[in-house]
């Protein structure tokens, strides 16, 4: 890994194909609170967020 070049920026960048992110890497957001919280503020729970996991070779 310590031997491959920095793809952007050949003189001063950091990010290899080692330490790079997935290419689908992409934006979100996700709003996070209990339940209880939600309808409190009078908001309808879409899903229930149950853990993720990542993976990498």
């Amino acid at each position: 890994m310590a031997s491959l070049k920095p793809v952007f920026d050949p003189e001063n960048g950091s990010v290899t194909a080692g330490n790079s992110s997935q290419l689908s890497d992409g934006a979100s957001v996700t709003l996070v609170m209990s339940e209880d919280k939600a309808l409190e503020l009078g908001l309808k729970p879409l899903a229930y967020f149950r853990g993720f996991k990542t993976h990498g070779m």
